[in-house]
């Protein structure tokens, strides 16, 4: 029996364009947010959307206003963990296949297209990156995954599928991006492959899982910066 969130992608596969929305799930990064929508804009994909769960002090319903395809969504109340605004902004969202968005990561114009290609090849349910480049501000490394597993912030899914596996609030055992993977492994509907180019992760002081690469070096490897895109160099100062 196939699964309700079994992808349904219609017999036609290359003139099928499914509407993808880019979740953005942020508080107080004004610049960091800034610059997400800038590679937002950016991409080549042409069936997309974006939207933003804000729950910070700092609004940033003033760089949404007038971007193409943009939904603001604040949130009223106290700070919610990263899993239910994850949540919020995949029932908020209007497309078929939803693309995390953090505020700290920067995505080449080619990021979309390329996950969303390879959920069509795969007919899988989710696609991610299983190693990416991550920038701290002075050194480069390389996080190195397992081949079925994907960092969370490059997660690319079908929404039928979170509909089956919502994301659960952190308990700082499992983080929610975690068990979502692990749900996707366990049924077999999960492709990834290295990022490559097309996505560097921001390490700073504010990261919601903190990075630690000197403390383990079997996941991380320290890269020249010459490794890093460079179109992530030459937009990198607006965050700092």
């Amino acid at each position: 029996m196939t699964p309700d969130w079994k992808p349904r992608w219609g017999a036609n596969l290359p003139d099928y364009i499914p509407l993808v929305s880019a979740v953005c799930v942020t508080a107080d990064r004004r610049e960091f947010v800034r610059a997400a929508i800038d590679c937002y804009l950016a991409q080549d994909y042409p069936h997309k959307e974006l939207v933003v769960v804000d729950d910070g002090k700092d609004r940033v319903a003033d760089l949404c206003r007038g971007i193409p395809g943009c939904t603001y969504f604040p949130l009223k109340g106290e700070k919610q963990k990263i899993g239910v605004k994850r949540n919020i902004g995949a029932r908020v969202a209007k497309g078929q296949i939803i693309c995390h968005w953090d505020d700290d990561d920067w995505s080449a114009p080619g990021r979309i297209r390329d996950q969303v290609e390879r959920m069509l090849a795969s007919d899988k349910a989710v696609s991610g990156y299983h190693s990416m480049l991550f920038w701290d501000g002075a050194q480069a490394f390389r996080y190195k995954g397992i081949d079925d597993y994907s960092v969370g912030s490059a997660l690319c899914y079908c929404k039928e599928f979170w509909e089956q596996y919502k994301f659960v609030a952190e308990d700082h055992r499992r983080w929610e991006d975690n068990v979502f993977v692990q749900h996707a492994r366990n049924d077999n509907q999960i492709v990834c492959v290295d990022a490559g180019q097309f996505m560097v992760a921001r390490i700073h002081a504010g990261n919601t899982a903190p990075k630690k690469p000197y403390e383990s070096p079997r996941q991380w490897e320290v890269v020249d910066r010459s490794e890093l895109p460079e179109a992530f160099v030459a937009t990198e100062a607006i965050c700092r």
